[in-house]
Protein backbone atom coordinates (compact mmCIF):
# COMPACT_ATOMS: atom_id res chain seq x y z
CA UNK A 1 0.00 0.00 0.00
CA UNK A 2 2.65 2.56 0.89
CA UNK A 3 4.80 1.48 -2.65
CA UNK A 4 1.67 2.29 -4.39
CA UNK A 5 1.11 5.43 -2.73
CA UNK A 6 5.13 6.35 -3.04
CA UNK A 7 4.63 5.65 -6.51
CA UNK A 8 1.71 7.55 -7.00
CA UNK A 9 3.55 10.84 -5.56
CA UNK A 10 6.58 10.20 -7.81
CA UNK A 11 4.01 9.93 -10.53
CA UNK A 12 2.22 12.98 -9.73
CA UNK A 13 5.63 14.93 -9.14
CA UNK A 14 6.75 14.19 -12.62
CA UNK A 15 3.61 15.15 -13.80
CA UNK A 16 3.61 18.17 -12.54
CA UNK A 17 7.11 18.94 -13.10
CA UNK A 18 6.62 18.31 -16.47
CA UNK A 19 3.84 20.44 -17.13
CA UNK A 20 5.84 23.94 -15.20
CA UNK A 21 8.52 22.70 -17.74
CA UNK A 22 6.45 22.94 -20.49
CA UNK A 23 4.92 26.21 -19.41
CA UNK A 24 7.72 27.73 -19.74
CA UNK A 25 9.04 26.70 -22.59
CA UNK A 26 5.26 28.10 -24.15
CA UNK A 27 5.21 31.63 -22.17
CA UNK A 28 3.84 34.57 -24.12
CA UNK A 29 3.64 38.00 -23.19
CA UNK A 30 1.45 41.32 -24.31
CA UNK A 31 2.93 44.48 -22.62
CA UNK A 32 2.43 47.70 -22.97
CA UNK A 33 5.40 50.07 -22.98
CA UNK A 34 6.57 53.69 -24.08
CA UNK A 35 9.60 53.83 -26.74
CA UNK A 36 12.96 52.27 -25.33
CA UNK A 37 10.83 50.47 -22.51
CA UNK A 38 11.25 47.10 -23.51
CA UNK A 39 13.82 45.71 -21.84
CA UNK A 40 13.06 47.22 -18.26
CA UNK A 41 9.34 45.60 -18.97
CA UNK A 42 10.28 41.65 -19.08
CA UNK A 43 12.86 40.58 -16.50
CA UNK A 44 15.93 38.88 -17.79
CA UNK A 45 14.28 35.29 -17.65
CA UNK A 46 11.30 35.85 -19.33
CA UNK A 47 13.41 37.79 -22.16
CA UNK A 48 14.89 34.43 -22.37
CA UNK A 49 11.98 32.23 -22.49
CA UNK A 50 9.17 34.33 -24.11
CA UNK A 51 8.29 32.41 -27.81
CA UNK A 52 5.01 34.51 -28.03
CA UNK A 53 4.92 38.62 -27.66
CA UNK A 54 2.26 41.17 -28.16
CA UNK A 55 3.52 44.79 -27.78
CA UNK A 56 1.03 47.87 -27.64
CA UNK A 57 2.04 51.36 -27.44
CA UNK A 58 5.48 53.22 -28.59
CA UNK A 59 8.50 51.46 -29.56
CA UNK A 60 12.18 52.64 -31.41
CA UNK A 61 15.46 51.17 -32.41
CA UNK A 62 16.17 49.89 -29.08
CA UNK A 63 13.48 47.63 -28.55
CA UNK A 64 14.24 45.97 -31.65
CA UNK A 65 17.73 45.63 -30.23
CA UNK A 66 16.26 43.87 -27.15
CA UNK A 67 14.12 41.47 -29.49
CA UNK A 68 17.17 40.85 -31.60
CA UNK A 69 19.75 40.38 -29.32
CA UNK A 70 18.13 39.31 -26.08
CA UNK A 71 15.07 37.06 -26.45
CA UNK A 72 16.72 34.25 -28.33
CA UNK A 73 13.36 31.58 -28.22
CA UNK A 74 10.74 34.26 -29.51
CA UNK A 75 8.77 32.53 -32.78
CA UNK A 76 5.90 35.12 -32.76
CA UNK A 77 5.91 38.79 -32.59
CA UNK A 78 2.86 41.03 -32.69
CA UNK A 79 3.50 44.96 -33.35
CA UNK A 80 0.21 45.76 -34.94
CA UNK A 81 -0.80 47.80 -31.76
CA UNK A 82 2.35 50.27 -32.06
CA UNK A 83 3.90 52.73 -33.75
CA UNK A 84 7.63 53.53 -34.01
CA UNK A 85 8.72 56.46 -32.67
CA UNK A 86 11.73 58.52 -33.92
CA UNK A 87 15.38 58.23 -32.28
CA UNK A 88 18.66 59.46 -32.06
CA UNK A 89 21.18 58.08 -30.99
CA UNK A 90 25.27 59.16 -30.55
CA UNK A 91 27.98 57.32 -31.59
CA UNK A 92 31.56 59.22 -31.23
CA UNK A 93 30.08 62.19 -31.95
CA UNK A 94 28.22 60.91 -34.60
CA UNK A 95 24.11 61.05 -34.86
CA UNK A 96 22.44 58.38 -36.11
CA UNK A 97 18.77 58.72 -36.77
CA UNK A 98 16.69 55.95 -37.02
CA UNK A 99 13.20 57.26 -38.48
CA UNK A 100 9.99 57.16 -37.32
CA UNK A 101 7.64 54.70 -38.83
CA UNK A 102 10.26 53.04 -39.71
CA UNK A 103 11.15 49.01 -39.29
CA UNK A 104 15.50 49.94 -38.68
CA UNK A 105 18.18 48.84 -40.86
CA UNK A 106 19.04 45.33 -39.27
CA UNK A 107 16.27 44.85 -36.86
CA UNK A 108 16.61 41.41 -36.85
CA UNK A 109 20.34 40.90 -38.40
CA UNK A 110 23.30 41.87 -35.72
CA UNK A 111 26.03 42.73 -38.88
CA UNK A 112 28.12 42.69 -35.88
CA UNK A 113 27.72 38.80 -34.34
CA UNK A 114 26.46 37.51 -37.74
CA UNK A 115 23.58 36.46 -35.95
CA UNK A 116 20.11 36.44 -37.34
CA UNK A 117 16.72 35.68 -35.84
CA UNK A 118 16.17 32.06 -37.03
CA UNK A 119 13.68 31.32 -34.34
CA UNK A 120 11.40 34.17 -35.70
CA UNK A 121 8.18 32.30 -37.73
CA UNK A 122 5.71 34.81 -37.43
CA UNK A 123 5.58 39.13 -37.51
CA UNK A 124 2.99 41.04 -37.72
CA UNK A 125 3.83 45.04 -39.00
CA UNK A 126 3.12 48.05 -36.92
CA UNK A 127 0.14 49.62 -38.99
CA UNK A 128 1.50 52.69 -39.25
CA UNK A 129 5.17 51.81 -41.33
CA UNK A 130 6.00 53.32 -44.47
CA UNK A 131 9.53 52.07 -44.46
CA UNK A 132 11.61 48.77 -44.08
CA UNK A 133 15.32 49.14 -43.19
CA UNK A 134 18.19 47.83 -45.41
CA UNK A 135 18.93 43.72 -44.46
CA UNK A 136 15.83 44.20 -41.63
CA UNK A 137 14.84 40.63 -42.08
CA UNK A 138 18.17 39.40 -43.73
CA UNK A 139 18.59 35.74 -43.18
CA UNK A 140 15.07 35.27 -40.71
CA UNK A 141 15.40 31.51 -42.12
CA UNK A 142 12.35 30.53 -40.34
CA UNK A 143 9.77 33.41 -41.17
CA UNK A 144 6.30 32.14 -43.32
CA UNK A 145 4.87 34.86 -44.61
CA UNK A 146 4.79 38.56 -44.47
CA UNK A 147 2.53 41.07 -45.27
CA UNK A 148 3.46 44.15 -47.19
CA UNK A 149 0.69 46.58 -46.14
CA UNK A 150 -0.37 49.64 -48.74
CA UNK A 151 0.97 52.38 -46.57
CA UNK A 152 5.03 50.44 -47.42
CA UNK A 153 6.42 52.87 -49.58
CA UNK A 154 10.44 52.48 -49.48
CA UNK A 155 11.42 48.56 -49.16
CA UNK A 156 15.43 49.16 -49.05
CA UNK A 157 18.61 47.13 -50.41
CA UNK A 158 18.10 43.67 -49.27
CA UNK A 159 15.51 44.24 -46.71
CA UNK A 160 14.45 40.69 -47.30
CA UNK A 161 17.81 38.85 -48.30
CA UNK A 162 18.26 35.14 -47.65
CA UNK A 163 14.77 35.28 -45.42
CA UNK A 164 11.94 32.49 -45.96
CA UNK A 165 8.79 34.56 -46.02
CA UNK A 166 6.59 34.57 -48.71
CA UNK A 167 5.92 38.21 -49.09
CA UNK A 168 2.36 39.48 -50.18
CA UNK A 169 1.96 42.63 -51.43
CA UNK A 170 -1.75 44.66 -50.29
CA UNK A 171 -3.13 45.25 -54.30
CA UNK A 172 -3.74 48.79 -53.08
CA UNK A 173 -0.15 49.73 -52.58
CA UNK A 174 1.30 51.66 -55.04
CA UNK A 175 4.74 50.93 -54.92
CA UNK A 176 5.30 46.96 -54.67
CA UNK A 177 3.50 43.74 -55.64
CA UNK A 178 3.64 40.41 -55.15
CA UNK A 179 3.74 37.24 -57.44
CA UNK A 180 3.79 33.43 -56.05
CA UNK A 181 5.37 34.97 -52.78
CA UNK A 182 8.12 36.90 -54.81
CA UNK A 183 8.44 40.85 -54.33
CA UNK A 184 8.85 42.95 -57.65
CA UNK A 185 7.66 46.81 -57.97
CA UNK A 186 4.34 47.89 -58.76
CA UNK A 187 4.32 46.99 -62.63
CA UNK A 188 6.25 43.72 -62.24
CA UNK A 189 9.32 44.95 -64.37
CA UNK A 190 12.06 44.52 -61.64
CA UNK A 191 12.05 41.71 -59.73
CA UNK A 192 13.10 42.71 -55.91
CA UNK A 193 13.38 39.70 -53.69
CA UNK A 194 13.05 35.79 -53.91
CA UNK A 195 12.07 34.38 -50.36
CA UNK A 196 14.61 31.21 -49.98
CA UNK A 197 11.72 29.13 -49.54
CA UNK A 198 11.39 28.98 -53.24
CA UNK A 199 12.11 25.51 -54.61
CA UNK A 200 12.44 23.81 -58.17
CA UNK A 201 12.14 25.53 -61.28
CA UNK A 202 11.20 29.23 -61.68
CA UNK A 203 10.08 31.25 -64.51
CA UNK A 204 10.57 35.16 -64.76
CA UNK A 205 7.44 36.92 -65.66
CA UNK A 206 7.41 38.48 -69.08
CA UNK A 207 6.91 41.93 -67.89
CA UNK A 208 10.26 41.71 -65.88
CA UNK A 209 13.05 44.12 -67.60
CA UNK A 210 15.62 44.03 -64.45
CA UNK A 211 16.37 41.60 -61.96
CA UNK A 212 17.91 43.44 -59.21
CA UNK A 213 20.64 42.83 -56.95
CA UNK A 214 21.23 39.75 -55.11
CA UNK A 215 17.69 38.70 -56.02
CA UNK A 216 17.89 34.86 -55.78
CA UNK A 217 20.98 34.94 -53.23
CA UNK A 218 21.07 32.06 -51.00
CA UNK A 219 17.91 30.48 -52.80
CA UNK A 220 19.60 27.08 -52.49
CA UNK A 221 16.22 25.04 -53.38
CA UNK A 222 15.65 26.77 -56.55
CA UNK A 223 17.32 24.27 -59.26
CA UNK A 224 16.96 26.38 -62.74
CA UNK A 225 15.68 29.28 -63.56
CA UNK A 226 14.28 30.61 -66.78
CA UNK A 227 15.04 34.14 -67.87
CA UNK A 228 12.67 36.45 -70.87
CA UNK A 229 13.61 38.53 -73.60
CA UNK A 230 12.19 40.95 -71.80
CA UNK A 231 14.80 40.92 -69.14
CA UNK A 232 17.34 44.02 -69.99
CA UNK A 233 19.59 44.18 -67.28
CA UNK A 234 20.74 42.01 -63.98
CA UNK A 235 22.06 43.48 -60.94
CA UNK A 236 25.29 42.16 -59.33
CA UNK A 237 25.05 38.73 -57.79
CA UNK A 238 21.73 38.04 -58.78
CA UNK A 239 22.16 34.79 -59.06
CA UNK A 240 24.12 34.13 -56.15
CA UNK A 241 23.48 30.22 -55.40
CA UNK A 242 25.65 27.46 -55.13
CA UNK A 243 23.39 24.81 -56.18
CA UNK A 244 21.24 26.30 -59.21
CA UNK A 245 21.96 23.74 -62.10
CA UNK A 246 20.68 25.61 -64.88
CA UNK A 247 19.87 28.93 -66.24
CA UNK A 248 18.28 29.41 -69.44
CA UNK A 249 18.18 32.49 -70.90
CA UNK A 250 15.72 33.38 -74.19
CA UNK A 251 17.45 36.87 -75.54
CA UNK A 252 19.71 35.93 -78.54
CA UNK A 253 22.09 38.76 -77.38
CA UNK A 254 24.02 38.82 -73.99
CA UNK A 255 22.02 40.76 -71.04
CA UNK A 256 23.49 44.01 -69.69
CA UNK A 257 25.03 43.58 -66.47
CA UNK A 258 24.38 46.81 -63.69
CA UNK A 259 27.62 45.80 -62.46
CA UNK A 260 30.64 44.75 -64.08
CA UNK A 261 32.73 44.02 -60.53
CA UNK A 262 30.06 42.15 -59.24
CA UNK A 263 28.55 39.92 -61.42
CA UNK A 264 25.40 38.13 -61.40
CA UNK A 265 26.93 34.89 -61.38
CA UNK A 266 29.18 35.56 -58.52
CA UNK A 267 29.20 32.27 -56.00
CA UNK A 268 27.92 29.81 -58.72
CA UNK A 269 29.66 26.74 -59.30
CA UNK A 270 30.19 26.94 -62.66
CA UNK A 271 31.15 22.95 -62.95
CA UNK A 272 27.66 22.11 -61.82
CA UNK A 273 25.67 25.03 -63.63
CA UNK A 274 24.55 25.09 -67.25
CA UNK A 275 23.70 28.40 -68.78
CA UNK A 276 21.32 27.65 -71.87
CA UNK A 277 21.06 29.95 -74.72
CA UNK A 278 19.15 30.46 -77.67
CA UNK A 279 20.71 28.93 -80.94
CA UNK A 280 23.15 31.03 -82.55
CA UNK A 281 24.48 32.52 -80.32
CA UNK A 282 26.60 30.94 -78.15
CA UNK A 283 29.67 33.13 -79.77
CA UNK A 284 27.99 36.12 -78.62
CA UNK A 285 27.77 34.80 -75.17
CA UNK A 286 31.57 33.35 -74.98
CA UNK A 287 32.42 37.05 -76.32
CA UNK A 288 30.58 38.48 -74.06
CA UNK A 289 32.30 39.53 -70.38
CA UNK A 290 31.97 36.60 -67.49
CA UNK A 291 29.37 34.57 -69.78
Amino acid sequence: MKQRRYTKTIFFLLVLGLSIKLEAQTISKTVTIIHGGLSSAINDTNKKTIKSLVINGTIDVRDFVTIRDNMPAISELDLSGTTIAEYTETVNGNANIYQANTIPSFAFFNLTTNYSKDSLTTFIFPKSVTKIGSHAFQHCSELHSLLISSEITSIEFFAFGGCSALLSVDPQNTYYSSSSGILFNKDQTTLIQVPTSITGYYSIPQTTTKIGEFAFAGCDKVTSVYIPSSVISIGGYAFMMLTIKAITVSSSSPIDFVSTSNTPFNGIDYNYCTLYVPQGSVTKYKLAFIY
